[in-house]
């Protein structure tokens, strides 16, 4: 399902099957889950991030989101919004100061400006990932702990349950075009004919029972014996 979503943004279904697997390998070596990794990378390139500069970005939103202690979506949905507008606001800031982000410090220190560019934006954010930065290191970090070991091990099993889903996909189509089609035939019966297809059916549910309650009654019945 993710990967029917990225063929659009992305140009075609292999360019998608790429992307995923892209995922794949980020979301097996941080703390966080596929669906949101996969929301933060759709929200990047619908903001007109390149597909080359997703996985890069996803590194430093990923240790940023990790050491302030929200999810990565989170922090993505901020900086997507500020390069989709083509301006910083104030409001963005805001959000990233009010998830315990040094946004404002550091964008003093590295301007020395009121109002800044969003490509000085986009640098320090970076720079926060980078060695020396507040951030630098924090998905690595989370991802030893308990909490991280367990969601790097549920998405290792949503990952292989999709894979598992891919190769069987061929006849659970089969499967589902059929049930479609019978149902598709039942609709167009007759009420007359639903009606007996009911009556035959609870017909058939109350002797299933019954096939095997007689058998177990006549056996007690022959243990016990005609009566003396």
């Amino acid at each position: 399902k993710l990967e029917t979503s990225f063929i659009s943004l992305t140009g075609g279904a292999e360019q998608a099957a790429d992307m995923m697997k892209q995922l794949n390998d980020f979301t097996a070596k941080t703390p966080f889950q596929i669906d949101a990794v996969a929301n933060s990378a759709r929200q990047l390139i619908a903001s007109g991030s390149d597909i080359s500069e997703v996985n890069e970005q996803l590194q430093f939103l990923g240790d940023i989101a990790a050491t302030s202690g929200v999810e990565i979506n989170e922090i993505a949905a901020i900086f997507s919004k500020v390069n989709a507008k083509g301006k910083v606001e104030l409001e963005s800031l805001n959000q990233l100061a009010e998830r315990s982000i040094p946004i404002f410090t550091a964008l003093s220190e590295a301007t020395g400006l009121p109002r800044v560019t969003v490509e000085e934006f986009n640098t320090v954010l970076k720079s926060f990932a980078e060695e020396g930065g507040f951030a630098a290191g924090a998905m690595e970090r989370l991802s030893e702990t308990a909490a991280g070991k367990f969601s790097t091990a549920l998405d290792g099993l949503k990952i292989a349950g999709a894979e598992l889903t891919e190769s069987l996909l061929p006849v659970l189509k089969d499967v589902i075009d059929f049930v479609a089609r019978l149902a598709q035939k039942i609709a167009g019966l007759s009420d007359t004919t639903k009606k007996w297809i009911l009556i035959l059916g609870g017909v058939a549910a109350a002797i299933g029972p019954l096939l095997i309650v007689i058998p177990s009654m006549v056996s007690a019945i022959s243990m016990i014996g005609p009566p003396v």
